[in-house]
């Protein structure tokens, strides 16, 4: 008998993400000694045991995933199977786990790109390997190659606080991403493909300010989001996107109007980016606050929309149409709808202003 086991190594969360083991995942979390996962990590490297601990060590750091100091702790979502077969030839190894994990581990990946879209923070896997062992106690671990872990992630800390365990597991009974829309599941793409661009590749600015290319490349594609989830009119699309999503996700006449003004000014320093006025100094300044407020805008959409289809049965062009006839002052009965407990009200940033 074969006992396999995945190991993700989790980045960017602490003890609070051990909350989610009853919520309903398909994995396991656990809280781990890194040096210890590390030196298991490096069994089957054999003479090149302390090279590859040295080298691992390092990418841990660079990833989130721990501290490089004694005792550090890590987290690891861990899926088991077991199977009555003869050990896989080492040339075909991967072809065989392949064939054994692949939907179990692409569940893996899936629901931690839903913990993602409950609320803010860049939790992610970003080094996996596969432990093989049978009854007779041998064993061999292989890095798993098949979903690998970008080269950088954004620092975005993952925090789960006691009042959200009951609403993070209706959330993920609520949610499904095999369930998800056409129109929704390419911007819950861009949603997650927007934490996976590299920052290696600094971009120095005319007046000396500094963006990285993946910073850029990264707002972009939340932005490029936006625009498939809540503009469906090529004309006057800095206006159609703002309006829009301030009547999505806005409470009221004061919140939505705030929404407007904020992404509108967010589009237009989009629109300055993808046109070549990156050396502006004002862009430069307030980047960031761009991204992560474009992201804000953008995870909190996709799961009102996503609310919309299943409870409501309005696909999101029907949502918009609605959108058509209202004004920031009308009454939305549709909204309290689409409010869940688990959704953020979310309001302006006055940096946007």
């Amino acid at each position: 008998m074969l006992h396999v086991t995945f190991i993700g190594a989790l980045s960017n969360c602490d003890d609070s993400i051990l909350k989610v083991n009853n919520a309903g995942l398909s994995f396991k979390i656990s809280k781990v000694r890194v040096s210890e996962l590390i030196s298991e990590l490096c069994k089957s490297a054999g003479q090149n045991a302390e090279i590859c601990r040295a080298d691992l060590t390092i990418e841990f750091y660079k990833k989130g995933i721990a501290d490089p100091i004694p005792g550090a702790y890590g987290y690891v979502a861990e899926v088991e199977g077991a199977y009555d077969e003869a050990w896989p030839d080492p040339v075909n190894v991967y072809f065989w786990l392949n064939e054994k994990l692949r939907d179990d581990v692409s569940r893996v990946y899936s629901e931690i790109e839903l913990l993602r879209l409950f609320k803010r923070g860049n939790l992610s896997i970003q080094y996996a390997a596969i432990l093989i062992k049978d009854d007779n106690q041998k064993e061999a671990m292989y890095p798993f190659m098949i979903y690998p872990g970008s080269d950088y992630v954004e620092a975005d800390k993952y925090t789960l606080s006691e009042d959200e365990l009951e609403p993070i597991a209706s959330f993920l009974n609520f949610f499904r991403y095999e369930q998800l829309p056409g129109d929704l599941a390419l911007a819950f793409s861009n949603y997650n493909a927007s934490f996976g661009f590299s920052q290696s590749w600094p971009f120095v600015a005319a007046k000396g300010e500094v963006v990285a290319y993946g910073s850029i490349a990264s707002f972009l594609m939340i932005m490029v989001g936006l625009e498939n989830l809540v503009n469906k009119d090529p004309n006057a699309v800095t206006e159609t996107i703002s309006r829009n999503l301030a009547l999505l996700l806005g409470s009221d006449e004061t919140s939505s109007r705030e929404i407007y003004r904020c992404m509108k000014r967010i589009y237009d320093e989009r629109s300055k980016i993808v046109h070549g006025s990156i050396d502006d100094e004002d862009v430069l300044k307030k980047f960031e606050c761009y991204k992560v407020k474009a992201r804000d805008y953008l995870r909190e959409a996709i799961k009102n929309a996503w609310t919309a289809e299943k409870k409501l049965g309005l696909s999101v062009e029907q949502l918009l149409d609605k959108f058509a006839c209202l004004s920031f002052c009308s009454e939305r009965p549709w909204r309290d709808e689409i409010t869940g407990k688990f959704l953020l009200k979310l309001s302006g940033c006055d940096e946007c202003k």
